[in-house]
């Protein structure tokens, strides 16, 4: 049981090096004077209580009292869970364990915001060890499963093998070997990982305990050799106290009573120079130190020292409730009684060893179950954890597909939106580029056309200023000549105007397809001097131009103009040409 002394040495506080401690105190100290918010200062006094605790034990005291007294007045209770935590580490230096219980339990109803976890943990472990140390192994296993609960799920690997170690103990103390060396292992493999050196030593401690019960004297000594190495590289002396106590008892065992005793001296001697990170309660080692030396002397024969020794043993594990320690102290106390020849002293330490071997025989028969009965419990909840967790997990993976699936589908359709207004984009463009290309297509045409309509005018006009020559000629030659002339006038103004129009429908229904298949749809009485016409319009060629082609009077094309646009369904205002071009 001695080996969970330590671990409320190393959860209660971790000290950094003095001199960088001085300049966290000093730096806390200077912050507190600055702070002019109550809830600041209660915050500094209890940084700076925390930090007082490796230093003074009174100045602690009246930090964090100041602390919770602030807080109080102000009801500001953000800081309680850490104030009441502080001022149980307190009582548990004035070996005051129930005190320190109770305030600890004080301090779990104010540690519950989820940035408090590992301080919650924390406290959860020393209130196991105070359990432990009290035989109450039920309530030590519901804490310390608690705390590692808290551990697994957030990853504090120093709470894991602290608790590991612990629960080591228990095993140990429950004749569970097996068992608590699979827990000493896990301690020591976290404790390695971190390069924990107490952490690694405790649990080689332990290791050597067992082997100890095991009356495996050489393993023992081993195991609490290589402890010791590491309590010295890593200059704890409280630990090299607690190994000098496994030395004495593995002596004893032996039956070296001498060297054990020597051991023992050497303990007394270590104790009061324990360094200042040990935060535990010395009555608790002092209770064990007093027995081994008991019963060492008694063994020697040397009653009366053996019976003080017995006596201040039983006086502090009794304030402790350290029940085995009792059991052993009272029956060595009714023996020597007996060796005295007091009658009474032996009854009434007789009652009590009685009473109290009861107490432990019970405990004992029932500790196994319990102990089985927790672990299978604290499984359940660890196995319904993870399986909560897994299920947290597929929810959220389901949720994190179900939300990629959803964002891949809007991209895809994105991406498919983007690409048809491209698409429709670059038809539009190529439709547009379609347009101008044939616009100016049809213009290209158009001035052919009309280059070609001004060829033929011009052509026709040649071919009667030809023909008005003959015709003069005529006149003045001779009259067998006259009809050869009439024959070829009439061939070249015949000719000129056949060739000329078919030439000219060719290359206009090239250009403006179905046009006159269009004209004859709507306007079906059209002639074909009138559908000529609307040719000639549609190219906005104006009445002269057009009577130059058809050898018609400018007043003729009017008259046309006039009557084609009657059978068109023309009103006076509106424009012929425009109407003929849009068709």
């Amino acid at each position: 049981m001695r080996s969970v002394f330590l671990l409320i040495v190393i959860l209660i506080l971790s000290i950094d090096p003095v001199s960088a401690q001085k300049r966290k105190v000093d730096s806390l100290w200077n912050q507190l004077e600055s702070a002019h918010e109550i809830e600041s200062k209660i915050k500094y006094y209890t940084l700076l209580s925390h930090e007082y605790l490796a230093i003074s034990l009174d100045t602690t005291d009246v930090l964090i009292n100041k602390a919770l007294n602030l807080s109080e007045e102000s009801n500001i209770d953000k800081y309680l869970g850490n104030i009441y935590a502080c001022l149980g580490d307190v009582y548990v230096m004035k070996d005051s364990l129930d005190m320190a219980y109770d305030i600890y339990t004080k301090a779990l109803g104010y540690l519950s915001k989820k940035e408090q976890v590992f301080d919650k943990a924390m406290v959860l472990v020393v209130m196991g060890n105070i359990n432990l140390i009290s035989d109450n192994i039920r309530l030590a296993m519901e804490n310390y499963f608690e705390a590692l609960l808290i551990a697994e799920n957030n990853g504090f690997e120093n709470i894991i093998a602290t608790v590991s170690n612990n629960l080591g103990i228990i095993y140990h103390e429950s004749g569970e070997n097996a068992q608590a060396l699979e827990y000493y292992n896990r301690s020591y493999n976290l404790s390695e990982k971190n390069n924990n050196l107490i952490g690694m030593a405790e649990t080689m401690d332990g290791i050597s305990s067992v082997y100890f019960n095991m009356e495996e004297y050489e393993s023992a000594r081993e195991y609490v050799l290589r402890a010791s190495e590491l309590y010295v590289k890593a200059g704890n002396t409280t630990g090299k106290v607690m190994c000098l106590l496994s030395l004495a008892k593995i002596e004893a065992g032996e039956q070296n009573y001498d060297l054990s005793i020597a051991y023992l001296d050497s303990c007394f001697l270590q104790i009061d120079h324990t360094d200042l990170t040990y935060k535990g309660p010395r009555s608790t080692i002092f209770a064990e130190v007093f027995l081994m030396l008991g019963i060492s002397k008694f063994h020697k024969n040397e009653f009366e020292d053996a019976k003080n020794d017995l006596m201040q043993a039983y006086r502090m594990s009794s304030e402790n409730k350290q029940l085995k320690i009792m059991v052993l102290s009272t029956d060595h106390l009714m023996r020597i009684y007996n060796d005295f020849g007091m009658k009474d002293s032996v009854a009434k330490y007789f009652n009590l060893y009685k009473n109290y071997s009861t107490r432990l025989s019970n405990e004992k028969n029932v500790r196994t179950t319990e102990v089985l009965e927790l672990q299978y419990e604290f499984d359940k909840k660890l196995f319904e954890k993870e399986v909560e967790i897994s299920m947290t997990e597929a929810r959220e993976n389901r949720k994190n597909l179900i939300y990629l699936f959803t964002t891949s589908g809007l991209l895809l359709v994105l991406i498919i939106f983007a690409l048809l207004l491209k698409l429709e984009k670059n038809k539009k463009r190529n439709v547009e580029m379609s347009r101008k290309s044939l616009e100016k297509e049809l213009e290209y045409r158009n001035k052919e056309l009309t280059t070609y309509v001004m060829y033929l005018m011009s052509k026709n006009e040649f071919m009667l200023g030809i023909s008005e020559k003959i015709k003069k000629a005529k006149l003045e030659n001779k009259l067998n000549q006259t009809q050869i002339l009439n024959d070829l006038i009439s061939e070249l103004e015949s000719n000129s105007e056949s060739i000329s129009w078919d030439e000219f429908e060719l290359r206009f229904q090239k250009v403006h397809v179905d046009y006159y298949k269009t004209l004859n749809q709507k306007f079906p009485d059209l002639t074909p001097n009138e559908l000529r016409l609307c040719a000639f319009l549609r190219l906005n060629m104006t009445t002269k131009e057009i009577s130059s082609i058809t050898y018609q009077s400018l007043k003729s094309i009017d008259i046309a103009r006039y009557r084609l646009r009657k059978k068109l369904g023309l009103d006076k205002d509106d424009n012929l040409i425009t109407f003929l071009q849009k068709i």
